[in-house]
C-alpha cells in the first residue's frame, strides 16, 4: 500500500483548446447577435405606424406592439393572457373572435376594412390583414393580424368625391341660371300683370286671378325642382351604405341634365322602366356622381356634332341591374380604351378636365360590387355600361300619417321664438305659424332669439334661420344646447342652401336638432316639420 513511483502520460490539446475557445467565443457572438436580432425585430415592431398582434388558438393575446397599446391605451400586462371579451364591448370582441375563428378555418390570410374606436371613442377606420401561424405539421397554433389606420386617407377619399361632385355642378352653373331665370321671368311677368290689373280700372275676376296664381305656383315648383336636384346631388354622403330604389337615381340625375343639356343642342333619352322597383344595396349619392360623370363626359364627346343624343338604357338580367350610357360623339380609340380609368389619364385639353372622373366612378362602381366598362368604335360614338348587383333585402317603407288640413290644425297650441333676418320671410313664416295655433315672436338675428330665449326659457321651439347677421342658425343651435341647466326647446332649422350638415342624422348638427324646414316651403311642409319636431323624442 505503499506509493513506490509516479508515471503518467501528456496529449498536446494546443489545438483542441483553440478550437474550445473559438466555439465560446463564437456562442457568445451568437447569443448576442440572437439578442440583437430580437430587439431589433421588437423595435421594428413598435415603430411601425401598424396596430399588430398576436393571439394563441384560444383567441388570448401573446404578443402586441406599441400602437396596439397606444389605442386603446393599454399596457402589455393588461393584454397579455386576455381574450377580446376580457378587454373590449361585447360586440367587437364577438366580430373580433368570429375572425379568428374564420381564420383557423381557412387557414390562410383575410384582408378587410373595419372600424375601432380608441380609448376617447373615436372612430378610426383600419385596413386589415389577419393570417395564421403553422407549426411544422400544418396546423395552426395561432394567428396574427396588422392593420394600418387609414382614417385620414378615407377622409381624404370622401372630400375628393364630394369636390368632384361640386366641380360637376359648377359645369352646370350656367345652364342652371338659366332654368331658374325661365320661371322667374314667368313669376314677374304675371306678378306685374296681377299689379296692372289691380291698380287699373280694368276687370280682374277671380278665374283670371286664380289662373294668373297657378301660372306663378307652377313657376316655383319648377325652381324648387331644379335646387332640390342640386340639394341631394350636392349633399357630403357619408360613408354608411343602405337599401335605395336605382331608377330614383338615375332619373334624378338625367332630369337634373336635361333642360340644359336641350338647351346646347342635346337631346337626352332615359329608359328607367326596367328597373322600377329594383333596390340596390350602396350610397345613392355616389351612384349619382357616377351618373353625372358619364353624362358630363357624353355630352364633350358630341361637341361639333350636328345633331347630339345621349341614351340612357337599363335592363335587369341574373339577378343584376344593368344600366349603359350611349352617346353618338367621336368614339373611343382602343388605346385609350385601355387607360381612361386610370387616374388623372385625360384627353382633354389643359385646364378642360382633371382625369380623376372615370377613375373615380371605376372605383365606385367596384366598391358596390359591380363593374363599369366601355365599348366603342372611333366615329362611331361610346357606350359604357355599368353592372349591379340587386339587392334582395328587405326595405322599410316610411310610415304614411295622414296629415289634418292646416285650418284644422289650431290645437298645437305652442310658444316659438322665430329668428330670420329676411323680413318678408319672417312675417310670412309668422303668418303660417300663428294660422297652426302658434304663439310666435319673430326676431331678426341669432342673437336676439338666444337673448330671448334667456329671459324666458319657457319656450317650446325655437325656429332659425341658417344664415344670418350677428349670430348664424348653427352658433345660436349650439348656445342654446350648452345650456344644460335650461329647459331645452324644440329646435327646428331653416335653410334654401344645398349643401347643409344637419340632413345628415350621424353629423353634429343632425344629433342638435328635431327637424329641419327647406325653403321654398308651404303650409303643408310648415305643419308636418313642426308636428314632427314636437312629437320626437328628446
Amino acid at each position: 500500500g505503499k506509493l513506490v513511483s509516479l508515471s503518467g502520460t501528456c496529449q498536446d490539446i494546443t489545438e483542441s483548446k483553440k478550437l474550445q475557445i473559438e466555439n465560446e467565443q463564437l456562442s457568445v457572438k451568437g447569443r448576442k447577435m440572437l439578442e440583437e436580432q430580437k430587439l431589433f425585430l421588437s423595435n421594428t415592431l413598435d415603430n411601425m405606424p401598424a396596430v399588430i398582434y398576436a393571439k394563441d388558438i384560444e383567441g388570448r393575446f401573446i404578443a402586441i406592439n406599441k400602437a396596439f397599446k397606444k389605442l386603446f391605451n393599454f399596457t402589455e400586462e393588461q393584454v397579455l393572457g386576455k381574450t377580446n371579451h376580457e378587454l373590449l364591448p361585447f360586440e367587437v370582441a364577438e366580430q373580433f373572435r368570429k375572425n379568428d375563428l374564420e381564420i383557423v378555418t381557412r387557414k390562410n390570410v383575410i384582408e378587410s376594412e373595419e372600424k375601432a374606436f380608441d380609448d376617447e371613442g373615436k372612430e378610426h377606420i383600419y385596413h386589415s390583414f389577419k393570417f395564421p401561424y403553422f407549426d411544422k405539421d400544418g396546423n395552426v397554433i395561432a394567428t396574427g393580424g396588422i392593420s394600418l389606420d387609414i382614417t385620414e386617407k378615407k377622409e381624404f377619399e370622401r372630400q375628393a368625391f364630394h369636390n368632384s361632385k361640386l366641380a360637376s355642378i359648377g359645369e352646370l352653373a350656367a345652364g342652371v341660371g338659366h332654368e331658374i331665370n325661365n320661371p322667374l321671368t314667368i313669376i314677374k311677368g304675371y306678378i306685374g300683370s296681377i299689379q296692372y290689373k289691380m291698380d287699373s280700372d280694368e276687370t280682374f275676376d277671380k278665374d283670371s286671378c286664380h289662373k294668373y296664381l297657378e301660372k306663378i305656383d307652377s313657376a316655383t315648383n319648377r325652381i324648387a325642382k331644379i335646387v332640390q336636384g342640386l340639394r341631394n346631388f350636392s349633399r357630403m354622403d357619408s360613408e354608411e351604405f343602405k337599401d335605395f330604389e336605382l331608377s330614383e337615381a338615375i332619373t334624378e340625375s338625367a332630369e337634373m341634365v336635361k333642360d340644359i343639356y336641350y338647351k346646347e343642342g342635346i337631346n337626352v333619352f332615359l329608359d328607367s322602366s326596367s328597373i322600377l322597383g329594383v333596390h340596390v344595396f350602396g350610397s345613392m349619392g355616389k351612384l349619382q356622381q357616377v351618373f353625372m360623370n358619364l353624362l358630363s363626359n357624353a355630352r364633350d364627346a358630341t361637341a361639333g356634332n350636328e345633331v347630339r343624343s345621349i341614351h340612357i338604357n337599363s335592363s335587369v338580367r341574373h339577378k343584376k341591374a344593368y344600366i349603359s350610357v350611349k352617346d353618338n360623339g367621336t368614339g373611343i380609340s382602343k388605346h385609350v380604351q385601355t387607360k381612361i380609368f386610370d387616374p388623372f389619364f385625360t384627353t382633354k385639353e389643359v385646364n378642360q378636365g382633371t382625369g380623376i372622373g372615370l377613375s373615380i366612378a371605376h372605383n365606385i362602381i367596384e366598391e358596390h360590387g359591380g363593374s363599369l366598362t366601355c365599348e366603342s368604335v372611333e366615329g362611331e360614338g361610346a357606350t359604357f355600361s355599368i353592372e349591379l348587383p340587386i339587392s334582395y333585402k328587405e326595405v322599410e317603407k316610411p310610415k304614411v300619417e295622414s296629415t289634418p288640413q292646416r285650418r284644422n290644425a289650431n290645437s298645437l297650441n305652442l310658444r316659438a321664438i322665430l329668428a330670420d333676418d329676411e323680413e318678408a320671410i319672417r312675417q310670412i313664416l309668422t303668418e303660417m305659424l300663428e294660422g297652426l295655433g302658434v304663439s310666435v315672436t319673430p326676431v331678426g338675428n341669432g342673437r336676439e332669439a338666444l337673448e330671448v330665449y334667456m329671459d324666458d326659457p319657457g319656450y317650446d321651439m325655437i325656429i332659425s334661420d341658417i344664415k344670418m347677421p350677428v349670430m348664424d342658425g348653427t352658433t345660436l343651435l349650439k348656445e342654446i344646447r350648452s345650456k344644460a341647466d335650461l329647459k331645452q326647446p324644440k329646435v327646428v332649422m331653416v335653410t334654401g342652401g344645398i349643401n347643409i350638415d344637419f340632413e345628415d342624422p350621424s353629423s353634429e348638427y343632425g344629433k342638435l336638432i328635431d327637424g329641419y324646414l327647406l325653403k321654398p316651403f308651404d303650409e303643408d311642409a310648415v305643419y308636418d316639420v313642426i308636428r314632427a319636431a314636437m312629437t320626437k323624442n328628446s
